[in-house]
């Protein structure tokens, strides 16, 4: 599970360069300070449970897919083999259920049936010459109602037989060979389930990332949803600036700005992303009447991926709008 947070420099500087950007109202609009910041990214288990290992160390640097953390996992691996178990024999029963009976099985039906067609023939054979003997006046009406009734049970014997053995090698009825696939898929469904929370206990890296910091120490317990280890993408990184209500206007989204940092001769491009918008920012810190009297608009801009790389969160800047350098 991943949560992102902003992580900045502290507020002391920036204050310090508001002060140095207020001298005069056109160097203002020109030249505004802020600072670099970076997302951080909360990586956290949805899972609760006591931290089995860390694989990463603060400041170590991460790629993609990396292990970061693993919990203690016996109980969910235990869940997980069981709903597999479950997987397998409800999968053995719908086969069975296909399939139809057994080879020896079938056969015993044949036999019983061979066996039954026999007792049909001799009960039909007795009930023809018990009609015969009776219209000759020679058999009693009690005798032809035996013969009768024997003859009719062999044959009812047999229909059963015969139904009986069709039965099994046709399999199961089509309704209960559909409620057997129904269980079969509820589960494969609590299965998929119970490998996902499974695999919840051991967290990677995302993307390429440095590893800011570690919040717990192996053997203690971890919530659900609680991050362990917060991490700062390699490609991420924007400025951050505020600009009063006049300097807004000169502001949009997409727009490109140009920074510079000390140490650096060029200049380094950055795309506006984001502009507060309603004047509820102000500087973390205020030296001056005149600047407190003020709210400010915040505005983020996102620097290249290669700058991203070679900056560090914190860093104090400064804001130029629009492209290219101005000698003055």
């Amino acid at each position: 599970m991943i949560r992102k947070r902003l992580f900045g420099f502290s507020t002391l500087g920036l204050g310090i360069l508001l002060l140095a950007g207020c001298g005069s109202k056109e160097a203002e609009v020109e030249r505004t300070p802020g600072y670099l910041e970076a997302y951080l990214i909360e990586l956290s288990s949805s899972e609760s449970g006591y931290l089995k290992s860390v694989s990463v160390s603060r400041g170590q640097s991460v790629d993609l897919g990396a292990p970061v953390f693993e919990l203690d996992s016996d109980a969910l691996r235990l869940a997980a083999g069981e709903a597999r178990a479950r997987v397998d024999a409800r999968s053995a029963r719908l086969d069975d259920a296909r399939r139809g009976l057994r080879p020896d099985e079938v056969e015993a039906l044949r036999a019983q049936l061979e066996e039954t067609k026999a007792g049909l023939d001799l009960a039909t054979k007795q009930w023809e010459r018990a009609k015969q003997l009776f219209e000759g006046n020679a058999f009693a009406a009690v005798d032809l109602d035996r013969a009768r009734s024997s003859y009719e049970q062999w044959r009812e014997k047999e229909r059963l037989q015969a139904a009986r053995l069709r039965l099994g090698d046709e399999g199961a009825r089509a309704f209960q060979i559909k409620a057997l696939e129904s269980d079969l898929e509820q589960a494969r469904r609590g299965m998929e389930t119970a490998e996902w929370h499974l695999e919840q206990m051991r967290q990677a890296a995302p993307t390429d990332v440095y590893v800011q910091d570690i919040l717990y120490e192996e053997g203690e317990w971890v919530p659900a949803t609680r991050p362990v280890a917060l991490l700062r993408p390699r490609d991420a990184l924007k400025a951050r600036f505020f600009l009063s209500s006049e300097q807004l206007s000169e502001v949009v989204l997409d727009q490109e700005v140009s920074i510079s940092i000390a140490g650096i001769e060029e200049f380094i491009p950055a795309i506006v992303e984001r502009i507060s918008d309603s004047p509820e920012f102000t500087p973390p810190v205020i030296f001056s009447r005149e600047q407190s009297e003020k709210l400010v608009f915040m505005v983020e801009a996102r620097l290249p991926a290669e700058w991203a790389r070679r900056l560090h969160p914190g860093q104090p800047i400064e804001i130029r709008l629009g492209r290219g350098r101005d000698d003055a």
